[in-house]
């Protein structure tokens, strides 16, 4: 597993592509817990390219928002709205 990989080569960084577009909501949520986890007690800044809003939303603290290589948002997930989700998958 990647996670694994990750642990033994201590990377100074976490960067995770999509790891949850396969599985299943109860697994999506026990990765993203330990991804979390791993972050929060190893002190390892965690970056995670996600289009599962719920899971960025109920995961993290700020959301940045990227359409062709360009930011549209980049803000505390608080503030982002319903409107600058729509705009960023075009909705």
């Amino acid at each position: 597993m990647a996670i694994a990989r990750v642990l033994v080569q201590d990377p100074a960084a976490i960067l995770a592509d999509e790891p949850i577009s396969s599985l299943d909501p109860e697994r999506s949520r026990e990765v993203m817990n330990l991804l979390c986890f791993l972050s929060d007690n190893t002190g390892k800044t965690l970056v995670i390219s996600l289009h599962a809003i719920e899971y960025a939303r109920s995961h993290f603290q700020r959301l940045v928002g990227l359409q062709q290589g360009r930011v549209l948002f980049d803000a505390p997930v608080e503030k982002v709205s319903a409107g600058m989700v729509e705009k960023l998958y075009r909705i």
